[in-house]
């Protein structure tokens, strides 16, 4: 399949007609391997991600602003 052919204008009707027709189960396997983008379709927060190491649970940053506040704390 090629999306070279696709304006930006249907690459988001594709996207909003998967958005509305897509099952709940998809959804959850959606979130949970891709959930920067997942984030970003949204447009915001919606998935959050957790390094568990030691013990801890750090949260990992989903997106550049949010990795740049993290280390500006």
């Amino acid at each position: 399949m090629n999306t070279n052919n696709l304006t930006d204008f249907q690459k988001n009707q594709l996207l909003d007609f998967f958005a509305y027709h897509m099952p709940m189960e998809q959804r959850e396997r959606l979130m949970a391997t891709l959930p920067r983008a997942y984030n970003a379709w949204c447009g915001s927060k919606v998935v959050e991600v957790h390094n568990i190491s030691h013990q801890a649970a750090v949260n990992v940053p989903l997106d550049k602003c949010e990795a740049q506040k993290q280390q500006s704390q």
